[in-house]
């Protein structure tokens, strides 16, 4: 049983803007809303985008590349907590919220993975999203998991080629919780692959998305108010000695 000791999401202390829109085809950056790393068939490649997850009602679909788009995922002042998936413990993490109700009040992204535009008339089975790489530009030791209810999808700790990967049947949708031992910037790689009804394989080439974690904004405002000060006193000291 996954044990997440948390205070509730929507009293996060965060400074967020609206989702950077662009035309479609352009990277993204995502800090809020509901997005989907989705799978889409072009008569005979299978690529890989960042989609903007359709809502009730319908609404304009803004997709992305994954290469070049961000996922911006702001802590604010909470502390991370230990949490546990199953038998396993993955230690203290900064975890993304499970539920789209309580990311929304928070004012989080969720991010899932999609196979809902590929058809059954030409795909069977389910595509596999699999973690092929792992980057991590920080302070300490930075390591990403994707995991859900008593599963761990993803772990950046297994190593090259044992990543990890989530399945997800055609038409369908998958969320899942992303987990981070530090701030700072991740950078993970991912391929799809599917089978076609007549029975090949095809797959997507590699596509990297960017998480960036970063703590509250006003770490970032004392560093600058640090730095000005020091600036005023050296600015003083110059004009006295003149």
């Amino acid at each position: 049983m996954k044990k997440l000791v948390i205070s509730s999401f929507a009293s996060l202390v965060l400074s967020i803007a609206p989702a950077a829109m662009a035309d479609e085809g352009s990277p993204v950056t995502v800090t809020n809303g509901h997005w989907d790393i989705a799978a889409h068939y072009d008569v005979t490649t299978l690529e890989t985008e960042l989609a903007q997850h359709p809502e009730p009602g319908g609404g304009e679909e803004i997709t992305a590349p994954l290469n070049g788009s961000t996922v911006r995922y702001n802590f604010g002042t909470n502390a991370p907590v230990n949490i546990t998936v199953g038998s396993n413990d993955l230690g203290f993490l900064w975890a993304t919220p499970e539920d789209e109700t309580v990311a929304e009040l928070a004012g989080f992204p969720l991010l899932g993975f999609s196979a809902e535009e590929l058809s059954t008339n030409s795909f069977s089975g389910s595509v596999i999203f699999t973690m092929t790489d792992f980057s991590y530009t920080g302070s300490g030791n930075g390591n990403f998991y994707l995991f859900k209810d008593d599963t761990i999808y993803m772990n950046s700790t297994l190593g090259t080629n044992n990543y990890g990967s989530i399945s997800v049947q055609v038409n369908q949708h998958e969320d899942g919780q992303f987990g981070f031992s530090q701030f700072g910037s991740y950078g993970v790689t991912f391929v799809a692959s599917a089978t076609l009804t007549s029975g090949s394989t095809i797959s997507s080439d590699p596509q990297t998305l960017t998480y960036n974690v970063i703590p509250e904004p006003s770490t970032y405002a004392l560093v600058g108010l640090g730095a000005g000060m020091l600036a005023l006193l050296g600015w003083r000291r110059r004009s006295g000695q003149s």
